[in-house]
């Protein structure tokens, strides 16, 4: 009957209360307090030890002395480590140091040496003991586990069998091993992932199942893990993987944790281990084809792609590769080769150019890809195969000469049209293409194809620009004379009339529509020709000093005496002010912006040109009283062929050019540009050219 613990009285009740709350308490009810609490240590169920930070015992209460049979006379002021087997001090001490270092308690599995020699397996709770003041006294140990009844032989093979049926049923593969790390259980998984018989491997070393160069490291790993006493573990680490042999040889990637666990004095070390051969394998195709696709994306240089893209295949998916190229006539050729080995990329180079495509050819396997819009995979490449596919000696002798072994073929489609095709081969490294490696090839090739689409269009639209342009350059010079003659004449015939003042106002009126007309013409003509030129880069300035309020001046003279219904009022210094520019482009910019001014105020209005110069800087503005331009149209006001959304409601004609070549020019010259506008009100057009270099220090 285990004993009655004391009941506390009310005087000993408020003695606790009182030392709780920190006072200080008289010596006798100090006593009182320990004797009190030696009683309830004394009548607990569960075997509580408590020894010096050296492990010397210091108390010993009854239910310890039920579990190991050693009196409490006997054993306190021993160690407590004469009651632990040898090879698990390790174990203790570690916890020890580990209190001392701030854990709050520590959990572990021994065994304790009882007085009659026996082993009693414990579940030990070790915490550091402080007395009332806060001073490190000791630890305390604690078990929840006492020695139960042994179950009788039908409830061991019961569960003996459950657990045999829950081992064998587990996906991972599960291996025990000895101190000796030899084999001693070893699941049906790990049958599987092992490629062998449990029978054949149990008691022998693990050594076995580990790549020779890994083994030394291993055991030493085992070795000190067993010392720690902690379970479990995950074995390995992000810059330590782990590798495994099956019994063929070959190698592959795992993960892996360890328990220890000791029973009847014989240690045992339990791995679960996961093949991760194929996350590795989706991971490495991942990152594969993010690069892949990183470096189509790099260029729009369409055999610069086709160049990359073969290198890029060797030699994690192929050993040599080839890609047949469909030409603008709908014929086959091959235009790019790569060999991880590039003294044979001669013999490849060879092969092109004795091997032409025939999509007709039954014997021809890249014809049959052509035909199908389908991949095709051969994964052994035997010499008969591949004389009864080609039916061609020459071939047959080049595939000896390259040793191929393995190939496979994928069409790069684009918009339901084969642009080409893949030729990929395995060779001296011996590999053998498998149904992965074609879903990766296919999945390579659609990339491969919107890359490839991508970059043609590109060529073909670039071919498109230098036929415009060059359509353009022509153009602009066969347009240019007759437009030019009659535009003068036209001007010639309008100064005349003025002059004479006999011909009727309807006749005077058609001369200025010929005139107007005429100069629209010319405007357009030459716009499109510098639209040519910005595009390819060719916009070239002749530059020299200007003087840049007198062109200002000179653009409002001579656009005024054409437009008598919008006064246009200059604003600027009689003073030169000189930069260094191109001053037919600069007055091109000017009589440009003047001329947008007097479009967009059909209803008229006066037009004001300020010149003005600000520090180091010249600037030109023309304002208007026009129809002003939205808000949301602003930003894009200077692209190319861009128009604000108001100006079909008002039926002004325009292409979206002028402010584009305006802001190149202006750019060219080192300045800048803005506007400022409000719908229904007016806009603004300021531009800022930097002064030359005297001017500016003047």
């Amino acid at each position: 009957m285990p004993k009655r613990r004391p009941t506390p009285t009310p005087a000993t009740q408020r003695r606790t209360a009182q030392h709780r709350d920190g006072a200080v308490l008289p010596k006798s009810v100090d006593e009182d307090i320990n004797a009190w609490c030696a009683a309830i240590v004394q009548s607990a169920d569960a075997p509580i030890v408590s020894t010096t930070l050296n492990g010397i015992i210091t108390s010993w209460n009854a239910a310890a002395t039920a579990a190991a049979g050693y009196a409490s006379a006997e054993i306190v002021g021993q160690s407590i480590f004469q009651l632990i087997p040898p090879d698990q001090h390790g174990a203790l001490q570690h916890a020890l140091e580990l209190l001392q270092e701030g854990a709050p308690q520590i959990s572990c599995e021994t065994v304790w040496i009882g007085k009659d020699g026996q082993r009693v397996p414990v579940s030990l709770r070790i915490a550091l003991l402080h007395n009332p003041a806060g001073q490190l006294m000791g630890a305390v140990l604690s078990t929840q586990d006492r020695l139960a009844p042994q179950p009788t032989e039908a409830v061991l093979r019961e569960s003996q069998a459950r657990l045999t049926g829950i081992i064998d049923s587990a996906m991972d593969a599960i291996i025990t091993v000895d101190a000796a790390q030899r084999i001693t259980l070893f699941n049906r998984a790990a049958e599987r992932m092992f490629g062998c018989a449990g029978a054949l491997v149990l008691g022998q070393p693990l050594d076995h199942l580990i790549p020779k160069r890994y083994r030394a490291a291993h055991r030493a790993h085992i070795q000190a893990f067993g010392k720690t006493g902690i379970t479990p573990r995950a074995m390995g680490g992000p810059l330590q993987p782990l590798v495994a042999r099956r019994a063929d040889g070959t190698e592959f990637p795992i993960e892996a944790t360890i328990s220890q666990v000791e029973i009847d004095g014989q240690k045992l070390y339990t791995a679960i281990i996961r093949d991760i051969t194929e996350r590795k394998r989706m991971e490495e195709q991942h990152q594969f084809l993010g690069e892949a696709t990183t470096r189509l994306a790099s260029s729009l240089d369409y055999m610069a792609k086709v160049r990359g893209l073969t290198r890029l295949l060797i030699p994690y998916l192929a050993d040599y590769c080839l890609f047949y190229d469909m030409e603008s006539s709908g014929q086959y050729h091959q235009v790019a080769v790569a060999h991880r080995n590039p003294a044979k990329e001669p013999l490849l180079r060879e092969l092109a150019e004795h091997y032409h495509v025939d999509p007709s050819n039954p014997h021809s396997i890249v014809a049959r890809v052509l035909q199908t819009q389908t991949a095709m995979m051969v994964p052994e490449a035997s010499e008969a195969q591949v004389y009864t596919i080609t039916q061609d000696p020459w071939l047959l002798a080049t595939h000896q000469a390259l040793s191929t072994t393995s190939y496979l073929l994928v069409p790069v489609l684009a918009r339901d049209q084969v642009q080409g095709v893949l030729f990929l081969a395995m060779a001296e490294s011996q590999r053998r293409y498998q149904v992965a490696d074609l879903t990766l090839a296919e999945e390579l090739g659609r990339r491969a194809a919107v890359a490839l689409d991508n970059a043609r269009l590109y060529q073909q639209a670039q071919e498109a620009v230098r036929v415009r342009d060059n359509f353009l350059s022509v153009a602009w010079h066969e347009l240019k004379t007759p437009v030019t003659s009659l535009l003068g004449n036209a001007q010639l015939l309008q100064r005349r009339t003025a002059q004479a003042g006999r011909f009727p106002e309807r006749d005077q009126r058609v001369i200025r529509v010929i005139t107007d007309q005429a100069q629209r013409l010319n405007r357009l003509i030459t716009a499109l020709l510098d639209l040519s030129w910005v595009e390819r880069g060719q916009l070239s300035l002749e530059q020299a000093p200007v003087d840049v309020a007198a062109l200002a001046r000179r653009g409002v003279d001579d656009i005024q005496l054409a437009h008598a219904q919008h006064p246009i009022v200059y604003q600027g210094p009689e003073s030169p002010l000189m930069v260094i520019g191109d001053a037919v482009r600069l007055e091109q910019v000017v009589q440009n912006l003047i001329s947008n001014a007097i479009k967009y105020s059909p209803q008229g209005g006066p037009i004001t040109v300020v010149v003005i110069r600000r520090s180091d800087n010249v600037y030109i503005s023309v304002s208007d009283r026009g129809i002003g331009i939205p808000a949301e149209d602003l930003p894009n006001l200077f692209g190319r062929f861009y128009r604000a959304r108001n100006v079909e409601a008002q039926h002004i004609s325009g292409m979206g050019i002028g402010l584009f070549v305006v802001k190149q020019i202006v750019t060219l010259h080192g300045g800048t540009v803005e506007v400022t506008s409000t719908e229904g009100e007016g806009s603004t057009f300021t531009i800022s050219l930097p002064l030359a270099p005297r001017a500016s220090s003047a």
